[in-house]
């Protein structure tokens, strides 16, 4: 313990990508999210690629998943 002082929150992750946990973290890729989130309601397949590191795997965890996870059985 160090007393009380709180320990600041690092808004960075690291190497790993995000979860749907870190959502509140995730920031900056609201509007990709809304628009892959409305493809994958709208769509019965979706591809989503990129460069390896683009932030594929974090975009879907923290920014899609939260979106579509009260309408889709994920």
């Amino acid at each position: 313990m160090n007393g009380g002082t709180p320990v600041p929150v690092e808004p960075y992750v690291g190497p790993r990508p995000f979860e749907a946990l870190d959502r509140h973290l995730f920031f900056g890729r609201e509007r990709e999210a809304h628009e892959i989130g409305s493809l994958v309601l709208a769509n019965r397949f979706f591809m989503l690629y990129a460069t390896s590191g683009a932030g594929k795997t974090s975009l879907v965890n923290a920014g899609v998943l939260p979106l579509v996870e009260d309408e889709l059985d994920v």
